[in-house]
């Protein structure tokens, strides 16, 4: 069954602001969601911080561009 809220968060080196908006959504109280975050092509840890949280949470689904492209493309 698909979840009824899909969040999306294009990101790209915000690492340090990043975990507070994941936690953010973690933190809900309304359950049925996904959380889509779109790497775009970080150079900071923000990757590392997003594998990490789909490891602990699995409605949080992590992708990476292999290069910065912009806020369109991610």
């Amino acid at each position: 069954m698909r979840p009824r809220i899909s969040v999306v968060m294009p990101i790209w080196n915000r690492f340090h602001h990043a975990r507070y908006s994941i936690q953010s959504i973690f933190d809900q109280s309304f359950k049925d969601w996904e959380f889509i975050a779109v790497d775009d092509g970080s150079d900071d840890p923000t990757w590392q911080l997003l594998k990490e949280c789909a490891e602990i949470e699995p409605r949080f689904k992590p992708y990476r561009l292999p290069r910065h492209e912009g806020l369109y493309a991610a």
